[in-house]
């Protein structure tokens, strides 16, 4: 009974924070109430002899006293004193009300003010906890919206940052028109301190989130509100995994330490410099990781499937239709992507999936014809020697140097072009933690097309732009924006050819960027906030895509069609996945080339319909998992 009452009265507490009408809505209500029930009292006083005989009269005589109630008197007096003294005992119950509605209005908006400061507790089960605000919170927000919609459940979502709860309200009923079946509970209090953070019930969430705010020491701080939360908590009985978004080894270190085994912690500017080098060497790369992290498309699902225990993993990446099979997770914890082909699925084992949602993933019985004629022999493939240039410098430039080394032979070189002569000791440590691969530094504007004409980029296939961290991210972007202005007009007036990846601070700025013809855009911060959103649901995605992106597991390729198929060919997906089982891969899409200038998508089309037939063209690329 005392559980309900404070559910009763959270729930009041939250509409009466929702403004105005609410206020008009709970004030009407009331007095409704009221009237109908005192007005009920007096046709049911009244001497059985005036009595309604009739229900429709009794109703009738409901109405006729409630609607008075809001008239000075009956009227049906004539007499000079009644009327005087009716008129004064209305006006006195109108001084009383009056009165009464005034104190009652002050301590309204006393209860108020104080909910809207949002010190309260929240009361929900199974709940997202968010703690901190930074500019990702919107991008993180409508995942879990999306995420919410797409499950088709009703869910909230409780924030918890040191900033006013109507502004936090304000901004995002201003970014977010639409938050479905999702509550979203906004609570002030500072993320370090854990008394402030007991208000969103840790206790009974599923998971937390800590965002990363802007500033210098924005690791220190995410580390100590990690320990504000861990030490409400006992790791061990913990039923919710924290996602921690961190820069740099030491920080990721720190914070595994520090929350032991509930915490879940990515080092952003190690992914991210994967993408940007992988997307550099293979553009349309990031379009297929947005496609797989956006909740709006397909998504990557961990389930069981006793009906495959014995069937080897050949035999099963044919059994659906609706999605596709791309790995084992066994029964120890392990994720192995791309698998041998003859890997028997055991007892425990569960099959990882990209699939639209969890109901569209379903077994299929029976055969299907493969047009072996229209698969293509072609000798594996290499690690390919190539020439970049890498123009600006930020934290994450070390991270791109030695990723880059990762993914080319020997004899490929990488040119460095800065705007500041004190980043070149940072590029010559960093070139030194790779002997293999021939790095050079100049200085110049990236900005002004004089010196970038003198930085000889013609001499380089692959040119990747950096956006400035230190500058406030709008300002970063326009930056980043000219170059590539400066760019595109140099291709087009000396013929050059290569392939350009950005990087954007702000997504927002993709469609003005759309204009310089760039290969392929990594939009840093939405890209983790997307995969944060993807860890917060399921704990198991995180080794999946710490698999995806590293070079020494199963990563995702765009490689030509000729390689796969003949060409001249109309064959079904079921023929593409089997041309890649053969060479040890995985397929699971395509990028028409002749759709990527004009596709939000860059034509890219991951988990097709496997019965429908096609023609790739030479030029296209299939999307696969391989190991290198």
């Amino acid at each position: 009974m005392r559980h309900t009452s404070k559910r009763l009265r959270y729930w009041f507490d939250n509409t009466m924070t929702r403004g105005t009408p609410a206020l008009i809505g709970w004030l009407f209500a009331v007095s409704l109430v009221l009237i109908v029930a005192i007005s009920t009292l007096i046709v049911f006083a009244t001497p059985q002899s005036e009595k309604a005989t009739t229900v429709g009269n009794t109703v009738r005589e409901i109405w006729v006293n409630t609607v008075s109630t809001f008239r000075l008197g009956t009227g049906a007096e004539t007499r000079v004193q009644l009327v005087v003294l009716q008129v004064l005992l209305s006006a006195t119950g109108i001084f009383f009300a009056s009165t009464l509605i005034g104190l009652l209005a002050s301590g309204v908006n006393k209860r108020i003010q104080e909910l809207r400061k949002g010190h309260s507790m929240v009361l929900e089960k199974d709940h997202t906890v968010i703690i901190g605000w930074s500019d990702e919170i919107i991008t993180v927000l409508s995942g879990l919206v999306e995420a919410n919609r797409a499950a088709r459940r009703r869910s909230a979502v409780a924030i918890v940052a040191n900033m006013d709860r109507t502004e936090m309200d304000e901004l995002i009923r201003r970014r977010i028109k639409d938050l479905g079946n999702t509550r979203v509970i906004c609570r002030s209090g500072s993320p370090v301190d854990p008394a402030d953070i007991d208000i969103a019930n840790l206790a009974q969430a599923r998971s937390v989130i800590v965002l990363r705010p802007p500033g210098d020491n924005a690791d220190q701080q995410v580390l100590k509100t990690l320990l504000a939360v861990t030490s409400r908590l006992d790791p061990g009985t913990a039923r919710f995994h924290v996602t921690v978004p961190v820069s740099g080894g030491k920080s990721l270190a720190a914070v595994k330490l520090a929350g032991g085994g509930v915490v879940e912690a990515l080092d952003v500017d190690d992914i991210v410099a994967r993408l940007l080098v992988q997307s550099s060497l293979q553009p349309g790369l990031s379009s297929v990781y947005s496609y797989l992290l956006d909740f709006a498309g397909d998504e990557i699902y961990i389930r069981p499937e006793p009906r495959l225990i014995g069937s080897t993993f050949a035999a099963a990446l044919h059994r659906y239709e609706t999605s596709a099979l791309i790995g084992l997770r066994y029964a120890d914890g392990t994720v192995d992507l791309s698998p041998g082909t003859d890997q028997l699925i055991a007892t425990g084992d569960e099959v990882i999936v990209i699939s639209r949602d969890a109901g569209t993933i379903e077994l299929v019985d029976g055969e299907h014809q493969i047009d072996h004629a229209a698969i293509a022999v072609a000798p594996p493939t290499t690690r390919p020697v190539k020439h970049a240039v890498l123009l600006g410098w930020n934290r994450r430039a070390p991270a791109v140097i030695r990723e880059f080394d990762q993914y080319v032979g020997t004899g490929s070189r990488l040119h460095v072009v800065t705007a500041s002569t004190e980043h070149k000791v940072a590029v010559e440590a960093a070139a030194a933690r790779v002997p293999g691969l021939d790095v050079s530094t100049a200085q110049a504007d990236t900005t002004d097309r004089d010196e970038l004409e003198l930085a000889d980029i013609h001499q380089y296939g692959h040119v990747i732009v950096l956006s400035d961290d230190d500058a406030d991210p709008q300002d970063a972007d326009t930056a980043t924006l000219i170059t590539l202005l400066q760019l595109r007009d140099m291709q087009a007036q000396h013929g050059w050819r290569h392939t350009v990846v950005s990087e954007m601070a702000d997504s927002r700025n993709c469609r003005l960027a759309a204009a310089a013809h760039v290969d392929d855009f990594v939009v840093s911060e939405h890209l983790i906030s997307m995969l944060i959103c993807q860890i917060s649901q399921d704990r198991n995605i995180a080794r999946v895509y710490r698999t995806l992106l590293d070079s020494a597991g199963g990563e995702i390729y765009l490689r030509p069609v000729p390689e796969y198929l003949a060409p001249g060919h109309d064959v079904d997906f079921h023929t593409v996945i089997e041309a890649a089982r053969r060479r040890g891969e995985i397929a699971i899409g395509y990028r028409r080339t002749s759709a990527a200038a004009q596709s939000h998508s860059s034509g890219v089309v991951i988990n097709p319909d496997k019965t429908v037939k096609m023609r790739l063209d030479a030029c296209d690329k299939l999307i696969v998992i391989a190991r290198e």
